[in-house]
């Protein structure tokens, strides 16, 4: 139930912090968060648990619903805590399999952007569940139906679940904690933990334009962003497309990759790749393994973005900029891709990542060029 985080790290560096280790977690893995904020004391007392929010780790990258963020992806190693206790990663017991991960995987992409909740979060704390689901979404719901849709039910009512229901499922045999998980964070971890980035000023766009669009159609059913383009296509009306595409744009939404670009030119610049290399400054291993979330989501997303703008005629502005954005971010990682393989041959690597990074590059030219 997570409101708000630390965003700055104000001298951190010079305390004690804690951050995930990456190399222990594995996909599907539930983490727990204690939280810091006024609210999270009251949230932990009511539920009775030591934890405020939970979130899941997918495709290198932690799912969860905010108040300020809505439902989206939070960088593992883009936060720490003040002590090892204030995190806690669960694993089913039982395993999940790719099939059971993709149907995860799936759901929790279709969450993206759906709104937060207070009055439902409100309501899975207490005693006596409702017994009919309301729209939005909250920290425990969003977790505990990513994993039903994996086929793995951590509580009777999956929709009023709460961040104790799912803990106590250590209790009940069916989720192990992950020893080691999380460990003492270094000055370097800290610092890079909490300087600027570009994720939450996406966040932020995609926020700001999907809550403007749901109060211009002014639908209840209307959650997340695919509930938007159907619903602007069921409405036929090109001053709803005018004002949701003015939306879009005025959020910085369509800014994404212009902005990853200039922060991140050695990425795209095979000398500075090279240099940055050589330098122990960037790890081949890390840059090729950013890529793959970075892909399978956009490779995702290309079809359905494409289908409903051909579908719709190219009748409205909206579709087009969601085609054109996802068209853009293939390309961008095509170019990503190619340096990593150019700098790879040109040093004659030859690993399993760097094998990976090649199929990564046939999957975004397949989509490229719509085959």
């Amino acid at each position: 139930m997570r409101v708000e985080s630390e965003s700055a790290s104000g001298g951190l560096e010079n305390e004690e912090r804690y951050v995930l280790e990456l190399n222990a977690l594995k996909d599907g893995d539930v983490i727990l968060e204690a939280g810091y904020a006024l609210h999270s004391a009251a949230i932990k007392a009511a539920i009775e648990s030591s934890y405020s929010h939970v979130m899941i780790y997918l495709e290198r990258s932690i799912f969860e619903a905010t108040k300020n963020g809505s439902v989206f992806t939070r960088v593992p190693n883009r936060f720490t805590v003040k002590s090892a206790n204030d995190l806690k990663v669960l694993r089913y017991n039982d395993g999940l399999n790719s099939e059971s991960l993709d149907r995860m995987i799936n759901h929790a992409r279709g969450q993206v952007a759906t709104y937060y909740s207070v009055p439902e979060a409100v309501r899975s704390a207490k005693g006596k569940k409702p017994t009919v689901k309301r729209n939005g979404q909250f920290c425990s719901r969003l977790v505990a139906e990513i994993l039903s849709a994996g086929g793995v039910k951590v509580a009777k009512n999956i929709h009023y679940c709460s961040p104790a229901d799912i803990e106590r499922t250590q209790e009940s045999g069916m989720f192990t904690e992950v020893q080691d998980a999380v460990r003492k964070a270094t000055p370097a971890e800290i610092a890079h933990a909490y300087a600027g980035e570009l994720h939450p000023k996406h966040q932020k766009a995609t926020v700001q334009w999907t809550k403007r669009a749901r109060k211009l159609i002014d639908r209840k059913h209307v959650q997340n962003m695919n509930d938007i383009f159907q619903a602007l296509i069921d409405s036929r009306s090109l001053a709803l497309d005018k004002q949701i595409a003015s939306a879009m744009i005025d959020s910085g939404y369509l800014d994404a990759y212009g902005d990853e670009r200039a922060k991140n030119a050695y990425r795209v610049s095979i000398e500075e790749f090279f240099r940055r290399l050589d330098a122990d400054q960037i790890s081949l291993t890390d840059e090729i393994i950013k890529e793959v979330s970075v892909v399978r989501n956009l490779v995702r997303n290309i079809g359905p973005a494409r289908e409903n703008f051909r579908n719709t005629g190219g009748f409205y502005r909206v579709l087009k900029i969601e085609k054109d954005i996802c068209e853009q971010g293939l390309r961008h990682a095509s170019e990503r891709l190619g340096v990593i393989l150019a700098v790879c041959a040109i040093k004659r690597i030859e690993s399993e990542e760097v094998e990976i990074a090649h199929r990564l590059s046939i999957s975004v030219s397949r989509a490229l060029s719509g085959s």
